[in-house]
């Protein structure tokens, strides 16, 4: 019976009573969050296996790249992206791809920019293949200078394949500061970059493919040649 409280019972009911309110609104605002992040990953993901079905359907090296970098800037949302490819026999990666905004300035970035395996800000990707990441803030002599070739002040270098110990490939993808708060933020345990790293996976997978089909198709190249000079030789026997 509200006619038996006193104004300070009624002051300290009321307070309870506002704080569960509060209490009730943080907690909805935190399932909405919760949510939407939910929903997010969920997109991305769905753009990761439609991306890797894209993958699946070509045998050609650079539509390979260009699915890569194209699933960098407009699926994950980095600004910038650079497919580098290695050259043959040795350990020195060279851009074969790109994708993203490049101004007239940075032309040359986009389609020459290089990158040796022996830089020591590459150490953990050449050690044990793991990813080099360089987030905002970071303070590293090293990967700044691999930034400073790539474009980018905040980045992810990340491995395409393998062969013989080497990546057959690496992709750059990240932001330059000053565009940074428009775009997917480089942090290491973020769902994009796990999302990144997964499809550099996938696409190092297809170009060990076309690799594997490429030497397939040149023995049969061979056995075939083989096979008419055998016959000729009989033609003349």
């Amino acid at each position: 019976d509200h006619s038996s409280l006193s104004a300070d019972d009624l002051r300290d009911e009321n307070l309870r009573l506002a704080d569960q309110v509060k209490r009730l609104v943080r907690l909805e605002s935190q399932l909405h969050s919760a949510q939407e992040k939910s929903e997010a990953e969920c997109l991305l993901y769905r753009k990761l296996y439609e991306a890797g079905q894209q993958l699946g359907s070509t045998l050609e090296e650079p539509r390979i790249l260009g699915i890569a970098a194209h699933f960098a800037v407009y699926e994950v949302g980095v600004e910038r992206c650079l497919v580098l490819m290695c050259e043959p026999g040795g350990t020195l990666f060279r851009t074969l791809d790109h994708e993203g905004y490049f101004e007239d300035e940075d032309a040359s970035v986009a389609t020459s920019a290089w990158l040796a395996l022996e830089h020591p800000a590459l150490a953990p990707l050449r050690d044990r293949a793991a990813p080099v990441v360089c987030a905002p803030g970071s303070a590293d002599e090293g990967r700044d200078g691999i930034g400073r070739t790539c474009g980018m002040d905040e980045f992810v270098v990340l491995p395409l394949g393998e062969e013989g110990g080497v990546p057959l490939g690496l992709l750059v993808a990240g932001n330059r500061a000053e565009r940074a708060e428009f775009h997917t933020r480089i942090h290491a345990d973020s769902p994009e970059l796990m999302a990144l790293a997964s499809f550099a996976n996938q696409t190092g997978t297809a170009l060990r493919n076309v690799r594997l089909y490429q030497e397939l198709e040149r023995e049969k190249r061979e056995l075939e040649k083989l096979a008419k000079m055998q016959q000729a030789i009989l033609d003349n026997a």
